[in-house]
């Protein structure tokens, strides 16, 4: 663990879903293929973030969702920020983060433990399209029980709709050939998140559809258990 203005801890790496060959262009290749867009999709969610919540941000990337937070709330939260990438996580770390609290831990989501309903909001951004439907629903099911009932799950990701597949499909299909071959990826296609939230026994609060509807950010409530 390194002190100073953050803890950081570091845990044991895993070659797959591994951003670290282009930590330092996937900011400005998104920006390029996508505009503001993606971004425009996870600061729609930031609304629900009060002073003194827990939030756990899973793949976070080079952190810019961190300078968002801080210019939707300058104060008072408590994030725990899980990135896979030593590249990703060390841009992440020099980010304005207002006079939040942030820990840092570099490493795999799946080995980290938290007590049952310990954080308020978890944030999960074009994560879960990384993975193949046993990962995703082994991952969903441990950041389920680490959500307090009550809690808000802010979602953000692809999704092809039937009417734009001509054009959605194989943008989508380009995206998962090149993520394969520089970050060794695991999944092929998109899976039924919606579905696992549904089976949990999430509430949709809010949504909205953003860069001709390819992108879709999902304010979920998580209801008794």
């Amino acid at each position: 663990m390194q002190e100073g203005p953050f803890t950081y801890y570091i845990c044991p790496m895993a070659v797959a879903n591994n951003y670290d060959n282009i930590a330092a262009i996937y900011d400005p290749l998104s920006l390029l293929i996508f505009g503001r867009s993606l971004r425009r999709a996870q600061a729609f969610m930031l609304n629900v973030l009060t002073p003194g919540q827990r939030v756990l941000v899973v793949g976070g990337g080079a952190g810019w969702i961190l300078e968002a937070m801080a210019a939707r709330l300058p104060d008072g939260l408590h994030i725990t920020y899980v990135e896979l990438s030593a590249k990703m996580t060390a841009l992440a770390r020099k980010r304005n983060i207002g006079g939040h609290d942030v820990d840092f831990i570099r490493g795999s989501i799946t080995a980290q433990s938290w007590p049952a309903g310990y954080f308020d909001v978890v944030f999960t951004a074009f994560f879960f399209d990384n993975f193949q439907q046993e990962a995703a629903e082994h991952i969903f099911a441990q950041l389920h029980q680490y959500l307090k009932t009550g809690g808000y799950w802010l979602f953000a990701d692809f999704e092809v709709e039937q009417g734009q597949r001509y054009w959605q499909q194989p943008l989508l299909n380009g995206m998962y050939f090149f993520f394969r071959m520089v970050s060794h990826i695991d999944a092929r296609q998109l899976q039924d998140m919606a579905a696992l939230f549904q089976a949990h026994g999430y509430t949709p609060l809010q949504q909205k559809r953003f860069y001709s509807r390819f992108v879709q950010s999902v304010i979920y409530r998580k209801g008794q258990a």
